[in-house]
């Protein structure tokens, strides 16, 4: 049998680029991750050479469907155009969630200590709470995503105790809510955690396939369903508030991974995002939307619209992710068991 060499496919990047104007053109992105995403990246930085860059089927996972031969451009001015990384801190530490308290102090959920420590502006550890040792306040389990509110208190799930604990600003315990269920006011694994500006806690209740929303420990109402249609949730992995009270739930389960954005009454608003393997999602004060993907980093997306990703060299699995007003950006890796920094 004569044996044929195959050929090698045509990688995205030397496939031809349809033009696009000078004005409007800054960076073309898809989903390609690691030294592809790079070469891609200095591609389109060049402008020389405007086009598009498509994501490569290689990397994607089977089943899910492809976002080959889609233009993703994004605008000059984005503030994340020229992000870079800064430093990286909080070793060996298996982060489930990150948040930024009003001082600044970066609170990160530790997965397999069942605490949570707390690091000032430096990087530099201060605290931690939550342990076992905690004399009579319920003990962690497996903390994951973590809030602050404006006040300052601290609101931990733990999906293993399928309850959110709270804690004061001194970070005594104060009280926790939810217990096993799919009744009101139960919970079912809950992943994430936020508040919006009137102090409710909406809940991303993992196992229930929705999100729950509690004012002082008290449940209120919940909204989604099991579903792939608009509006429904398989397996919520994250929530978040954008400043202007609109929802964002991390839709994990369904086989096109995406994003839902629910309106401040939680009626369904859009959903976008073909994301690979997402993990947490934050919200800046532009609205930008910041989601964590194992394989490209953070991604970043504006309007419903992808504008880029970065840091898929420095997270071995990105997983935790928050940002401050400065648009600094926090993202853990989960592999390598660290809280990197990037910024302007």
């Amino acid at each position: 049998m004569a044996w044929r060499r195959r050929q090698r496919p045509v990688a995205p990047w030397q496939s031809p680029l349809p033009a696009v104007g000078a004005d409007e053109f800054a960076h073309v992105a898809g989903f390609l991750g690691g030294a592809d995403m790079a070469r891609v990246g200095a591609t389109c930085l060049d402008g020389r050479r405007a086009g598009a860059a498509y994501a490569d089927d290689w990397y994607r996972p089977a089943g899910r469907a492809s976002v080959s031969d889609r233009l993703r451009v994004v605008q000059r001015g984005s503030r994340y155009q020229n992000i870079r990384f800064l430093r990286t801190f909080c070793d060996r530490i298996v982060a489930g969630g990150l948040a930024l308290d009003g001082e600044g102090n970066v609170l990160v959920t530790n997965i397999m200590a069942c605490s949570v420590c707390v690091y000032n502006k430096s990087g530099v550890f201060q605290r931690s709470f939550g342990s076992p040792s905690a004399g009579d306040a319920p003990q962690l389990r497996r903390p994951c995503g973590v809030a602050v509110d404006g006040d300052g208190s601290v609101f931990v799930a733990d999906p293993w105790s399928h309850r959110v604990s709270v804690y004061r600003p001194d970070y005594s315990f104060l009280r926790s809510f939810g217990s096993r269920g799919a009744g009101d006011g139960q919970l079912d694994k809950p992943r994430d955690v936020a508040v919006d500006g009137e102090g409710n806690v909406l809940v991303a209740d993992t196992g229930n396939h929705r999100v729950s929303v509690f004012k002082d420990g008290a449940f209120v109402r919940s909204f989604g369903s099991e579903g792939a249609a608009d509006g429904q949730l398989n397996r919520p992995w994250g929530v978040a508030v954008d400043g202007e009270g609109n929802v964002l739930v991390l839709d994990w389960g369904n086989r096109l991974s995406r994003v839902c954005m629910f309106r401040p009454d939680y009626s369904f608003l859009r959903s976008f995002g073909e994301l690979h393997s997402p993990n947490a999602i934050a919200v800046d004060g532009e609205g930008n939307v910041l989601v964590t993907d194992l394989r490209s980093g953070v991604c970043v997306f504006k309007d419903g619209a992808f504008l880029r990703s970065f840091g898929s060299h420095q997270l071995d699995w990105a997983h935790a992710v928050a940002v401050d007003d400065a648009g600094t950006v926090f993202a853990s890796g989960y592999r390598n068991c660290k809280v990197s920094m990037f910024g302007v």
